[in-house]
């Protein structure tokens, strides 16, 4: 049977068997446990050094699956749906405006009467919503 190697045991120099350790062994490391501290320090990196291959191979190999499968979802803007609808045919959005529900006593009716009116978007903004609100529709 192997002994084990020196100082690996903390009963005060004695092996398991109840034997002493050997002088050469004492003498070689001066009775400390260096011996074994290194070889578990080896075996502790080479268990590391096997798992961190494994995991930079398996990182390395690339998904077949497309991003979508990924779990993520692009949202719509939550705060774009409530302020603008999509009109029907003409592939703009409308909008009501704002400065209209209160305060009307400082503002001349003709404004008043403009600020009722619906207004639709610029193409710039046509465009820029059109990947807000429609994430997946159209780019």
């Amino acid at each position: 049977m192997l002994s084990p190697p020196c100082g690996s045991f903390g009963n005060s120099g004695r092996l398991p068997d109840g034997g002493a350790r050997d002088a050469k062994c004492s003498d070689t490391f001066g009775g400390s446990a260096v011996l074994p501290t290194l070889i578990l320090g080896i075996f502790t990196m080479l268990g590391a050094l096997q798992h961190c291959t494994s995991r930079l191979w398996s990182l390395r190999s690339f998904s077949t699956t497309p991003v979508v499968e990924a779990g993520y979802k692009m949202k719509t803007h939550s705060g774009a749906k409530k302020r603008w609808r999509s009109s029907v045919g003409s592939g703009k959005f409308k909008r009501g405006q704002a400065f209209r529900q209160h305060l009307h006593a400082n503002k001349p009716p003709a404004r008043l009467n403009r600020l009722g009116n619906t207004v639709f978007s610029t193409p710039t903004q046509t465009h820029k919503l059109k990947k807000v609100l429609l994430p997946y529709g159209s780019g």
